[in-house]
């Protein structure tokens, strides 16, 4: 019995593999960005804000923010990172350090535009935002429910590592009076399971502890 069980693990660890492979091995760019995920700039006054969605998700989801501060003479600007806004097999090739070289990029092209800088980020978005402003200069930064520690973090890596041995891609799920505003979202229903470890790294935490 033991045998089968380890056999039938084996199976499923090289059919992940297998996967895994032929996913990487796709092209993404010639896929059209999810409907309404698609970058914005709001083009107002010398203020102006950076804004970076979170993991897994589009600018939608900063769009109400960005109105707001459009409203009141304050550039609004919100680029799709890289790998986000297509399909899901996409993010299967997400790093940590080209959301990071791709901040600096916008926040250049932002200061081409304004003279004070602030960098906004949501989730994971806030992560990144902290990561920039730990090494560069700007006027201010703000982050909304960004990550810093996780509760009974032991058994959510245990999990996580177990999962990610045998699956690509894990569904998201949900509190369920959180279930109608997630219905509103622009974003992945599935986490890849191999991009989780690079936003949610060692690193990344430890910017901020």
């Amino acid at each position: 019995m033991f045998e089968y069980i380890l056999g039938l693990l084996a199976f499923l660890r090289f059919y992940r593999d297998v996967k895994l492979f032929i996913i990487k091995r796709k092209k993404y760019d010639h896929i059209k960005v999810m409907r309404g995920g698609n970058p914005f700039f709001y083009k107002r006054g010398e203020i102006g804000v950076l804004m970076i969605h979170g993991f897994t998700s589009t600018p939608h989801e900063m769009l109400g923010l960005a109105r707001y501060l459009a409203k009141r003479e304050i550039t609004a600007y919100c680029p799709l990172l890289k790998h986000h806004g297509t399909v899901v097999g996409d993010m299967v090739k997400g790093k940590l350090e080209t959301w990071e070289r791709q901040v600096v990029r916008e926040v250049e092209f932002l200061r081409r535009h304004c003279n004070k800088i602030y960098v906004a980020g949501n989730s994971f978005g806030g992560n990144l935002a902290l990561i920039y402003v730990a090494n560069h200069r700007v006027d201010g930064v703000i982050s909304f429910g960004t990550p810093v520690f996780w509760k009974r973090e032991r058994f959510y890596k245990s999990l996580y590592y177990l999962l990610r041995q045998f699956s690509v891609f894990q569904k998201k799920v949900y509190l369920k009076k959180l279930k109608k505003a997630t219905r509103k979202k622009v974003h992945y229903n599935k986490l890849p399971l191999s991009a989780v470890s690079q936003a949610f790294s060692k690193a990344t935490l430890s910017t901020f502890t």
